[in-house]
């Protein structure tokens, strides 16, 4: 028997076992495929959130150096967070020791199925705090 006639065979068969097959291995590589994405996606906001914050953090440093002004510091950290489209969470100077600039930024993951799965909705959202100082 050729190879086309077996998976003609199959294809036509009663119990239908390979299609079965077929349409397991679409569903499983489907769901592999968006758990993928989904976890991409959290690593690229983890990333763009750490960068960010970090960069905020050193503009705040870098204002304060120019203007020797904790508002105008913190809102160099601000506007550059919204420029970045990251959430301004959280500023605080510690003048203990020279100034530090501590800033938080936050950004929500773009996921498909992570934010309705009850033990990943929390990585849904992230957040990172960064420090820099004089």
């Amino acid at each position: 028997m050729s190879p086309a006639a077996t998976i003609r065979k199959y294809l036509t068969s009663e119990d239908g076992s390979f299609m079965n097959t077929v349409v397991f291995l679409a569903i499983v590589i489907i769901f592999i495929g968006i758990i993928v994405i989904d976890g991409t996606s959290v690593f690229y906001a983890n990333q763009a959130v750490s960068d960010g914050s970090q960069q905020a953090a050193n503009l705040a440093f870098q204002e304060y150096r120019l203007s020797h002004s904790d508002t105008r510091a913190e809102t160099a950290a601000a506007d550059y967070c919204e420029q970045k489209e990251l959430d301004f969470l959280q500023f605080s100077v510690d003048i203990t020791g020279g100034h530090t600039f501590d800033v938080v930024c936050g950004k929500p993951a773009k996921t498909y199925t992570f934010k309705y799965l009850p033990g990943l909705k929390d990585l849904t959202y992230q957040e990172s705090r960064k420090t820099s100082n004089i």
